[in-house]
């Protein structure tokens, strides 16, 4: 089936679906499972989580399906709905918990190393194999959408332009984000890197 064939059958699957068939939903849900469920799993970096997000993900799809006008492609929407969902989740588990968003750049001595590379192009920002390890961990000092769009750059290689498409923000904003999260990351891992204070990197 080529792609035009292909839009032609889910955009089908969609006004069915729409209409209520449940047929038809279960097929647009089998088709993008694994591709939200993927993006899930990076951005809240465990399997529990992931499956509670993706499976909000496609409760939002259901009951939004109606108000699909096909601007963009049905997976490209998907990807949309899954970081604002996470981004959500994430303020409300923090404002549940009663937790306190604590910038680190304001406790961080000024003598911290950094990469003045890095700082300038946090697109470029690589990590060795000693610290990728500790990622995940680390990842939870950003903020959901630091978060997100280091996840979208690093994990997954997308382009600013898509990343702030995705996202609904400026690209310059998205430069901001990678900016801060490379920032925070660096003072969360650089320890973990003998080379860390002579080379200034991770």
């Amino acid at each position: 089936m080529n792609v035009a064939a292909s839009t032609e059958a889910e955009a089908v699957l969609i006004r069915r679906a729409a209409e209520g068939d449940r047929a038809a939903f279960s097929s647009l849900v089998e088709t993008h499972r694994r591709r939200v469920y993927f993006l899930a799993r990076d951005l809240c970096g465990n399997c529990e989580d992931a499956e509670d997000l993706a499976q909000e993900v496609f409760v939002k799809l259901y009951r939004s399906l109606h108000s699909f006008r096909g601007a963009a492609r049905l997976s490209t929407w998907l990807h949309r709905i899954t970081l604002n969902t996470y981004i959500d989740q994430r303020r409300s588990r923090a404002w549940k918990e009663k937790l306190q968003t604590v910038d680190l750049e304001e406790h961080t001595p000024a003598s911290t190393h950094t990469n003045p590379g890095v700082a300038s192009a946090p697109e470029t920002f690589t990590l060795n194999q000693q610290v990728l390890g500790h990622v995940d961990t680390a990842l939870d000092v950003l903020s959901p959408r630091e978060r997100a769009a280091f996840v979208l750059r690093h994990f997954r290689d997308t382009p600013i332009s898509e990343i702030a498409s995705s996202m609904q923000i400026r690209q310059g904003t998205v430069k901001s984000l990678l900016f801060r999260g490379v920032r925070k990351l660096q003072g969360s891992l650089a320890h973990l890197d003998p080379h860390a204070k002579r080379e200034g990197a991770l």
